[in-house]
């Protein structure tokens, strides 16, 4: 099978190992908040074929977004990607991600 880095099918690509990761990651994005914002983050989201854990969004006083994303079962180089993909976005501001662990 054919690996697809935009479907996170690291997985399959040699030397990469074959197990499905169990991290999971807290993805932060800061955005002005453009009527479009939420539909271009969450396409970018689309790439890693798999639903958020979960996911919030809030409007800032500032004008800005703040949107917080939990993501599992992928690896930190597909998170990598999915941040540096939402960083090209012209509306975000900032995006970060770091480990998560559930209280």
């Amino acid at each position: 099978m054919t690996a697809d880095v935009y479907a996170a099918d690291e997985h399959l690509l040699p030397g990469l190992g074959n197990s499905v990761s169990t991290e999971q990651f807290i993805v932060t994005v800061i955005a002005d908040a453009d009527a479009d914002v939420l539909l271009r983050i969450v396409a970018q989201l689309n790439s890693l074929n798999n639903a958020p854990r979960r996911f919030n969004f809030e409007r800032l006083a500032d004008d800005t977004v703040k949107v917080e994303i939990v993501i599992a079962g992928c690896t930190t180089r597909a998170v990598d990607l999915i941040c540096r993909k939402l960083e090209q976005l012209i509306s975000v501001i900032q995006c970060e991600h770091a480990p998560y662990r559930d209280l």
